[in-house]
């Protein structure tokens, strides 16, 4: 099996560790029930049991297909286009009697391991292949410097998205961590969730789920590090952090073409370090991330500013800006005016058409404002011409299990369409 062994459990079942006899054993009777070569959609929530699932398709020469969200459609779809299905009924194969050791093969390096997707927030997902080899390399450039001490992990995130398998699975067969099953949603299931573990413990999350958390004022048991990607983190809200659970945040940057590609400190640093043995570069034709396991260098959807060390900062997204009336703004800018409005629990701020061209809109949580409430606290910081037509009420926004919100769901819910590109 092409994974680092030792002692280290690789997951926790409650507070009963899970070793890698174990874990092989329980890959090998999946195995039986897995047809060679077979492309398979790897749906299990139970993140042990993913990696059995991921592990046993892999050893049967199959690749896991992976959907990029929970949507009813998409799931049909990638149902219809997958040889079949693997869900977390695959514990059913799992027993006593597969409690021994197993042997496994080698995974060759180019096998294809997953079909992983894009997240859809700037346009319909993508797929793309990840061979074992990609997967491999990516996770030993990223992985020392997320997790300099191996930790016990628990990750919000599901095991699907790209961030949710590095540091909540691939971290674990690659001897990093040891991590729970669960992905906790609510503050109080993530502290139960951490309870379950022994220190050093590390949680894997999102901006949303942290701001969740601090608002919720839940106890957490003592923490080691936290983990956070898949949108920007204040500094000040990592400060935040830091100081009430006594731990460390830091931030992963990353694509879905490439993985993990560089971390900060956000509480310390404003710069981004790439991972050992990657580049990031920037010239007038935009930014890329080259890396020896990359078939090309992969182009980054940020504009960026890189100093003569290689460390570089984040400007924003190509998106960003958003022109009306011969006028710019960023609507990053834009979202954090409507979100730091008293009473608004979430909202976007978005272009339904290019950002060249047409007035912004916005998808707004709100309970006891009205939309002229809204407009008016927001036309006290923002240029008229910018103030978003139409300002929809809505009980929540569609975000995803990351926290991100699919482009094509915010233009349901505005109740039009993506506009056609001929």
């Amino acid at each position: 099996m092409d994974v680092n062994r030792g002692a280290w459990p690789i997951a926790w079942r409650g507070r009963t560790p899970i070793g890698r006899d174990q874990f092989e054993a329980d890959i090998a009777a999946a195995m039986r029930t897995i047809a060679p070569g077979a492309p398979l959609l790897n749906l299990c929530r139970d993140r042990y049991l993913f990696a059995v699932a991921f592990m046993a398709i892999c050893h049967r020469g199959g690749t896991n297909v992976l959907p990029p969200n929970e949507a009813p459609e998409v799931i049909d779809q990638l149902s219809r286009e997958a040889a079949g299905v693997i869900d977390d009924r695959v514990s059913e194969l799992l027993g006593e009697k597969d409690r021994r050791g197993a042997v496994l093969g080698r995974i060759e390096p180019q096998h294809p391991a997953a079909i992983v997707h894009t997240s859809g927030t700037t346009g319909s997902p993508r797929s793309l292949v990840k061979t074992w080899h990609m997967l491999q390399s990516a996770a030993e450039a990223s992985l020392p410097a997320i997790f300099p001490e191996r930790c016990h992990v628990v990750a919000t995130v599901p095991p699907q998205h790209m961030y949710g398998f590095e540091h909540g699975v691939m971290n674990a067969l690659m001897g990093y961590a040891s991590i729970h099953p669960g992905r906790p949603f609510f503050p109080v299931d993530v502290a139960g969730a951490l309870e379950q573990l022994p220190p050093p413990r590390a949680l894997v999350t999102t901006p949303f789920h942290l701001r969740s958390l601090i608002a919720a004022d839940v106890v957490l048991p003592a923490l080691s590090r936290v983990i956070s990607a898949t949108a920007p983190l204040g500094a000040d809200t990592a400060r935040v952090i830091e100081a009430r659970w006594g731990c460390e945040v830091h931030e992963v940057y990353g694509l879905s073409e490439a993985g993990s590609i560089a971390t900060r400190r956000p509480s310390l640093d404003l710069l981004w370090r790439a991972f050992p043995g990657l580049r990031v570069t920037a010239d007038d034709s935009g930014a890329r991330v080259s890396a020896p396991y990359l078939a090309q260098d992969e182009p980054l959807p940020d504009l960026i500013r890189v100093d003569p060390d290689g460390r570089f900062e984040l400007l924003g997204r190509h998106a960003d800006l958003v022109k009306v009336g011969g006028k710019r703004a960023s609507l990053t800018h834009l979202n954090e005016c409507l979100r730091a409005i008293p009473g608004v629990e979430d909202g976007v701020i978005f272009t339904p058409g290019t950002p060249e061209g047409g007035r912004p809109a916005a998808l707004v949580v709100a309970p006891g404002l009205s939309t002229g409430q809204i407009l008016a606290m927001l036309a006290r910081h923002v240029d008229p011409v910018f103030l978003p037509r139409p300002l929809r009420l809505v009980p929540r926004l569609p975000r995803n299990a990351v926290g991100k919100l699919p482009r094509e769901e915010l233009l349901r819910l505005l109740g039009t369409r993506e506009p056609s590109r001929g």
